[in-house]
């Protein structure tokens, strides 16, 4: 059995959690099994032994901090390069098309 990955990066407020989503249902919709993982769902816990509770990184009192490493982040990924490929996310295409160019690119 072949098992693919498709990796879904991007900085916050970048479209990640909407994209899965819509990759899900698509390949639900294509009768494909499949597993689809919000790495962010899997992030809520708290460890006080360095005071960062994750939920709240991306809805409570830590957002501000994070926000504003948005535009670092995004050069800090671009120059990494680690992707096959990149798909532009700018809000002008309806979801499904974007996601639907997703899945073909990688070859689903």
């Amino acid at each position: 059995m072949v098992l693919k990955t498709l990796v879904i990066t991007g900085s916050m407020g970048a479209g990640k959690t909407t994209m899965i989503g819509e990759l899900s249902d698509l390949l639900a919709a294509a009768g494909v099994a499949h597993a689809a993982i919000d790495i962010d769902a899997l992030g809520s816990a708290h460890d006080p032994r360095d005071g960062i509770d994750l939920a709240a990184i991306a809805y409570g009192m830590w957002r501000e901090k994070y926000v504003s490493r948005v535009a670092p982040l995004e050069e800090m990924l671009d120059k990494a390069a680690v992707e096959d490929f990149a798909v532009a996310n700018d809000g002008c295409r309806p979801i499904t098309e974007v996601a639907r160019e997703i899945l073909q690119r990688a070859g689903w």
